[in-house]
């Protein structure tokens, strides 16, 4: 699937703001409106964008149907939901924590029709092609026909046993045996247990499905991020004695504290971790040509004269 710019954008500042701690929903709405992301857009961020830690501790539960403990418990719901919504025509997204996720289709009513049949028979035969032996299949009793999905996903064969319960989200990340199957990121962050992409594997080995594939944004998109300190003062001249003290043996964090007439002298100068853009270019520039450690000549921008030392790059 094709991303426009502005998303493709927008992918990069939330997810920026997440990983600097920021809520969600907030960062949601802030980085939407200043895209004008339509609701669908919007879900993409929400339900396929995680922080950087969110992502890798949700893949680390991750792990192949095949390889997974048994007994398989599923959350009943939420795998049928995404391949049904799939089949409805909804988009697709491999999240950047490895989980495939339907945008903005229905959650509240799975209808018992010609396309339940279709997501029954990709979910059987993903169970079968990877040898899963017992699977426990949930349902959310509160859910509309739970009652009779349970019965009719029971009669597809001797690996399943299904059942409604009023909490799945309780029952899954309570488990203390087997693995689970659900891409509700509540019970991956919650749960102790291995976890299936029980729905991908049941769209792959039907349909070969189009998605659209955040992990590969910014895998194949990874920005550069630096940490500098600074010393920002108002003359040249003045930042040029002061960059030759640093080098007769001064130390940057000191002189910062002493001269700089920007916040971060309090640290020392420290600015922090920050990425390809978020800075003005002048200092960008010379921090990109900068080495760890190095102390540069004074950089001229709108601010006054920065003399900056670059204290990491990732």
């Amino acid at each position: 699937m094709l991303i426009s710019d502005s998303l493709r954008a927008a992918c990069f500042d939330y997810r920026y703001l997440l990983d600097r701690g920021y809520p969600d929903q907030g960062v949601l709405k802030l980085v939407g409106d200043r895209y004008r992301l339509s609701s669908t857009e919007r879900a993409i961020l929400h339900r396929g964008v995680f922080s950087e830690a969110a992502s890798a501790r949700n893949s680390e539960r991750r792990v192949a149907p095949q390889s997974a403990p048994t007994p398989l418990y599923i959350d009943g719901f939420n795998v049928l939901f995404t391949v049904a919504n799939y089949l409805a025509g909804r988009p697709l997204v491999l999240a950047t924590d490895s989980f495939m996720r339907d945008i903005g289709g229905t959650h509240n009513r799975l209808p018992i029709d010609e396309r339940l049949q279709q997501v029954h028979n990709a979910l059987v035969a993903a169970v079968r092609s990877n040898h899963i032996e017992h699977c426990e299949v949930l349902f959310d009793r509160p859910v509309a026909w739970s009652l009779e999905h349970a019965r009719l996903l029971q009669g597809r064969g001797r690996e399943f046993r299904c059942s409604a319960v009023e909490r799945v989200d309780e029952t899954l990340v309570s488990l203390q045996d087997g693995s689970l199957a659900s891409s509700d990121t509540g019970i991956i962050g919650r749960c102790t247990r291995p976890v299936v992409d029980l729905a991908a594997a049941a769209l792959f080995e039907s349909f070969a499905p189009r998605f659209l594939d955040l992990r590969a944004l910014f895998a194949d998109n990874r920005l550069m991020e630096w940490r500098a300190s600074h010393i920002l003062v108002k003359s040249k001249d003045l930042a040029r004695r002061l960059r030759q003290e640093i080098k007769q043996g001064a130390r940057f964090e000191e002189v910062a504290r002493q001269h700089s007439t920007c916040p971060s002298k309090s640290k020392g100068g420290d600015l922090g971790w920050f990425g390809e853009g978020k800075m003005v270019k002048p200092f960008e520039d010379a921090v990109r040509k900068s080495g760890v450690g190095s102390v540069s000549d004074p950089v001229q921008t709108q601010f006054g004269y920065h003399i900056i030392k670059v204290t990491g790059k990732r």
